[in-house]
């Protein structure tokens, strides 16, 4: 007998048992040939000594226990032995043999009966015929477990029957080997050598679970070959191939109950009833399942159209839960090739053609069957990875001020496009990478920021139309700022003499002082102003011009002024600052006005200092003035005189009083003057008058009675002078009527010897006081 063993899955499977049983006489099993017999006895089956008698040694009742009858049939003379060995080695089995020639309802003592207990048996509870024993019968429980040979002649039948008193579940093995005497042949295989006879299975029943129907019928012309008397059964155990039971009912529809499994073949003579085991092994291999393989649709990193595709990668999704080990997985260009199995794709596989789709065979097949297996496709192709060309930051000018902006991303596709074709692709926008990975929530056009002032980062992703796996993304920055408003400004200072010169219109321009006017409401923290030459200039941004800038036309000269919002100088504003350079008044820096005291003579008197603008300047109607007692306050244009028209003096002994004036054009351009205050006090008192008496005199005229004399009254200047304050400057003259006096003419010339021809006795003088000044 030859067995071959594959490993596979158990399985489960019901087969149908023959009903006839080996335990009786009459279904005793015939021993042919030079076998060893083995089995394993498992019930009395029929009580055969209820109509024979007992054999001598077995004495027990019952006698059968656990049970067997074999026939053997003689085909040639000689000495039959035999050893029974329990499989354990101490179960106690008990023997006897009839014969020759009986029947099974008509047994005589036995020739030979043994129940040696096992404790008696010297070989491990081995028992038998020979070993040189002479005895006939032993037991029960003596002897040493050994009968004397049996002389047998040819054609004689006799029955063995055997019986484990141990009542275990043990078989034992008959071993004839030492007999002269022969049994008939028994049939045998024919499979020729070299063939196997194993059957495989593909589990192709749906079920994947190592159990399938086989067709064992199929291994019988091979088995029988040429023999026609001989009948052939299929059993699952040797045992019952042994004893010709439970044999397999439809071996044309057996499903396994094991993985593998041993089919026992028992060929039978039909006229000698001798037989012989063959074996054959069931494999059952699972029917591989090509799982689904996802089409393989890449995405180029060069753009080129080729990629290297894993195949040998792809082997787990082709498996799933099937085992690597159990199975292969080839992948073909062709259907054929994976049916055939045949032109196996080396891995990595490059496409054969640029950009265009390509069907990939999928063989999987078992490693111990390759006929079972199973094939499936799937699709590879390259596809372009486009370039999300970077869009600029929107950093966006507010129109309104308001911090929101509608952004047209529509507009901005070109952008992400680049030179690629737009029918290609799928531009979207969205507010997070993630979103933009998984292609989720997609901005909508026009997309309004949702702070005012708040920088976004907006992501972009563009995909291949042919592939949405295919995409890359890329962001910018989203923000609104404020545009600036620049204000034009007139900058108008006065001429200064900082250059050395007063009236040439150049002057020293301070630009920072105009910040304010040019931002208005503008933070300044917000927005910065520059200054520039020309337009030009301030949209470059450059050069910028010093703050302190003298302008370089005289009088009037046009720059311009630029404001930019710190956060985006995009955001920028210019407007026109006109530099004005207003000229000084004309004036007389030093003026006198006089003025007398006609009242007291203290000094005191009141000037209408308003009386000296047309002194101080020919264009006093066109201009401002105002007079100070300081010239500090002058030049600071504070604390002036409140009512310059009803000024009082303030000091009758300076020589002058002074005040200062400040001279401003409409323009505000201003200068300062000194104004001389001269107060003459000449108002002789009302009733103060000189009376000078003389002597008529005979001086002269000779006439003492004429009323005429020589009169000296040099002495009333000073006394004049002493009503006045002192410091006044004055003339004092004489006169002989107020004529003259009023016209200054004909004064007397001396005061000191003065006669009064002109009014003999009285004569009124007049003294006419002039101030010098």
């Amino acid at each position: 007998m030859k067995k071959s063993v594959l490993l596979i899955c158990l399985l489960l499977s019901v087969y149908t048992l023959n009903a006839q049983e080996p335990n009786d006489c009459v279904n005793a099993t015939i021993i042919c040939g030079s076998i060893d017999f083995t089995y394993t006895p498992t019930g009395p089956g029929n009580d055969d000594f209820l109509n024979n008698p007992n054999p001598g040694c077995l004495n027990t009742n019952p006698v059968e226990l656990q049970s067997i009858w074999l026939q053997l049939n003689f085909a040639t003379s000689g000495v039959l032995e035999f050893t029974l060995a329990p499989n354990n080695g101490t179960d106690d089995y008990d023997w006897a043999i009839y014969g020759p020639d009986l029947d099974c309802n008509n047994l005589t003592s036995a020739v030979r009966c043994s129940s040696t207990g096992i404790v008696n048996t010297p070989l491990g509870g081995i028992t038998g015929l020979g070993n040189g024993a002479t005895d006939t019968s032993e037991g029960p429980g003596s002897g040493d477990a050994f009968l004397a040979p049996l002389d047998v002649l040819a054609g004689e039948s006799y029955y063995l029957f055997v019986n484990n008193f141990s009542n275990t579940a043990s078989g034992f093995v008959i071993n004839f080997g030492t007999s002269t005497a022969t049994f008939n042949v028994p049939p045998a295989s024919e499979v020729t050598t070299g063939t196997s006879i194993d059957l495989e299975q593909c589990d192709a029943d749906g079920v994947v679970d190592g159990f399938t129907n086989f067709d064992l019928s199929v291994n019988t012309l091979l088995i029988l070959g040429t023999q026609t008397d001989v009948d052939i059964a299929y059993y699952t155990s040797n045992a019952d191939a042994q004893v010709d039971i439970n044999q397999i009912v439809d071996p044309t529809n057996f499903i396994n109950t094991s993985n593998p499994q041993t089919i026992f073949v028992r060929l039978t003579n039909q006229t000698t009833g001798c037989f012989d085991t063959t074996e054959f092994e069931l494999d059952v291999f699972d029917q591989p399942v090509s799982n689904v393989v996802m089409d393989q649709l890449v995405c180029d990193d060069d753009n080129d159209g080729f990629w290297a595709f894993d195949l040998l990668g792809l082997d787990g999704d082709v498996l799933g839960a099937q085992l690597p080990g159990d199975f292969s997985v080839t992948y073909h260009t062709i259907e054929q090739d994976a049916l055939d199995g045949v032109n196996a794709l080396a891995s990595p596989y490059t496409n054969m053609a640029a950009f265009t789709q390509e069907t990939i065979w999928v063989r999987i097949e078992s490693n111990g069957n390759a006929s079972c297996f199973d094939t499936g496709s799937f699709a590879i192709n390259v596809f372009r990875t486009p370039d999300a060309n970077v869009v600029p930051d929107q950093f966006i000018c507010d129109d309104n001020n308001d911090g929101f902006w509608s952004l047209d991303l529509v507009a901005l596709e070109t952008q992400v496009l680049g030179s690629q074709a737009a029918a290609d692709y799928t531009i979207s926008f969205h507010t997070g990478q993630t979103d933009a990975d998984n292609n989720v929530n997609p901005l909508t056009s026009p997309y309004t920021n949702q702070v005012a002032y708040t920088e976004e980062e907006i992501f972009v992703r563009i995909e291949n139309n042919l592939n949405a796996s295919c995409f890359q993304t890329s962001s910018f920055q989203f923000d609104v700022f404020d545009t600036a408003i620049a204000i034009p400004v007139t900058y108008a200072l006065c001429d200064d003499a900082s250059d050395g010169d007063d009236t040439n219109g150049i002057v020293e321009f301070d630009l920072a002082t105009i910040e304010g006017q040019v931002l208005g409401l503008q933070s300044g923290m917000q927005f910065t102003v520059s200054y520039y030459l020309n337009q030009a200039d301030a949209d470059a941004g450059a050069p910028t011009l010093p703050l302190s800038y003298t302008n370089t036309t005289a009088n009037v000269q046009q720059i311009f002024v630029r404001v930019d919002n710190v956060d985006n100088a995009t955001c920028y504003a210019t407007a026109v600052i006109d530099l004005q350079v207003n000229p000084l008044p004309v004036i007389t820096p030093l003026v006198e006005l006089r003025q007398c005291d006609d009242d007291t003579n203290d000094g005191f008197v009141d000037f209408n200092l308003t009386e000296a603008n047309a002194l101080i300047s020919t264009d006093f109607a066109q201009e401002m003035f105002s007079y100070y007692l300081l010239q500090a306050d002058a030049e600071a244009g504070m604390n002036a005189l409140v009512n310059p028209t009803a000024y009082t003096n303030t000091d009758p002994t300076a020589a002058p009083d002074i005040v200062y004036f400040r001279v401003e054009t409409i323009a505000g351009c201003y200068r300062i003057g000194q104004l001389n205050l001269v107060v003459s006090t000449t108002q002789i008192p009302v009733g103060f008058e000189l009376t000078y008496e003389v002597c008529d005199d005979v001086l002269v005229d000779g006439d003492e009675l004429n009323g005429v004399a020589a009169f000296d009254f040099s002495s009333a200047t000073a006394q004049f002078e002493a009503l006045f304050p002192v410091g006044q400057s004055l003339t004092i003259t004489y006169y002989e009527n107020l004529i003259d006096a009023l016209a200054e003419q004909n004064g007397i010339v001396d005061i000191s010897n003065h006669r009064n021809d002109a009014s003999p006795f009285v004569q009124n003088i007049i003294v006419r006081i002039d101030s010098d000044i």
